[in-house]
Parts: structure tokens; C-alpha cells; sequence
């Protein structure tokens, strides 16, 4: 198992056991039951997955939805591209249909549609090391003993 695979795999333990529901994603190896979500970069481009975001995991939990990028250490590069999706109402929009056409549900089994919007849309990145500051995003940080610990965003990084 590679380390990537290793941090996907706590994180999935560790959401589930916070009470979050995996809704989907596109996993390091490739391998797990879950759906891949794929977020074009806008609806009815064209045919193929280029320029589509696929995250990691989808997760949602009451009503917030995390949108996470795993590695096996801080990657700015995942933090630009889950900052870019964030701000980009195609994006968004994109994401709201794979949703919808697949149709994925919430924690208490209610199927997700944009039209119930008082879901928050949070990125996440989940890697093991130290926490990044200042950071924009949420973090999973995974600690040597492999346990994970949560940081909220930076609010001065959102200026």
C-alpha cells in the first residue's frame, strides 16, 4: 500500500467514525465502491474527463459537504485546485449535477440536490505532517500515530 493509499484509508475510518457519509470520489489506487464524482469544468463541455476535477472523497455530514484532496504531505498544488473549484460557479454547478445524477444522498438518506442549498460546500485537503498556515481550506492532519486532527481555515489567508 502505497502512503497516499495508507492516508486515504484512515481518513475514510476517521470520517465515517466523525459521522460523516462518503458519498463518493476517485480514491488513490482507484479502487473502492464508491462512485467517482467528476466535475467538469463547465456543464455539457466537451466529452472525456479533460480539465475535470475528480476529488478524492466526497463526504457530507448534516449539512456540510467536504470536497477532499489527499496526499501523502502538504500539496499546494491540490490546495489551488480545490480553491479554484470553490470560487467557480460552473464549477459548482457541475458539481451539483454529478451529484444529482447520481443521485447521492445525505447522512439521513435524502437524496442531495442544489435546490436544497442550505448545504456548505467546504475543501478539504487530508495529508500527514504538520498543519499548513496559514491555509485557506480545511485540514486532516494525521499525526505519526496515525490518528487525524481537524483544522479549521485560517480566516486572515481568505483575504
Amino acid at each position: 500500500m502505497t502512503p497516499e493509499d495508507e492516508v486515504y484509508v484512515a481518513l475514510k475510518l476517521h470520517l465515517k467514525g466523525s459521522g460523516f457519509k462518503i458519498l463518493g470520489g476517485q480514491p488513490p489506487s482507484g479502487t473502492d465502491k464508491f462512485p467517482v464524482i467528476e466535475i467538469k469544468n463547465r456543464i455539457g463541455d466537451e466529452k472525456g474527463s479533460k480539465n475535470s476535477f475528480k476529488p478524492d472523497i466526497i463526504a457530507v455530514h448534516d449539512f456540510e459537504i467536504l470536497v477532499i484532496e489527499i496526499k501523502p504531505k502538504y500539496s499546494s498544488s491540490d490546495q489551488e485546485k480545490l480553491l479554484s473549484f470553490l470560487v467557480d460557479p460552473d464549477r459548482i454547478s457541475a458539481f451539483w449535477h454529478e451529484v444529482e445524477l447520481r443521485r447521492l444522498v445525505n447522512d439521513r438518506g435524502t437524496q442531495l440536490q442544489e435546490s436544497n442549498h442550505s448545504f456548505i460546500i467546504h475543501g478539504a485537503l487530508a495529508y500527514r505532517g504538520l498543519p499548513a498556515q496559514p491555509c485557506p481550506l480545511w485540514q486532516f492532519v494525521q499525526d505519526d500515530s496515525g490518528e487525524f486532527r481537524r483544522f479549521s481555515p485560517c480566516p486572515a489567508s481568505l483575504e
